[in-house]
């Protein structure tokens, strides 16, 4: 609703994902001017820029404490990301 109030019809079509549990917001690609007029409105609480980090590690399994040799279903057994 928010984007498609504020914006125009191109912009609304930009939209790359709605969020609805913990808050309610919304990712999409805008132009400088359109996140300008969204973030000037007083129902917006915030617009943020995409942010781009540089990797940290070059030496993941170093970084996590495990060796090449680790079995291969580690983290299918630990249940990791269920």
């Amino acid at each position: 609703r928010c984007c498609r109030h504020f914006l125009e019809e191109e912009a609304h079509d930009s939209m790359v994902h709605s969020y609805r549990h913990g808050f309610s917001g919304f990712a999409a690609k805008l132009t400088e001017s359109q996140a300008k007029k969204l973030a000037d409105s007083p129902e917006v609480v915030h617009v943020m820029p995409d942010s781009f980090y540089e990797l940290a590690t070059t030496r993941t399994w170093d970084y996590l404490g495990l060796s090449v040799a680790s079995p291969k279903n580690l983290l299918k057994d630990t249940n990791m990301g269920d």
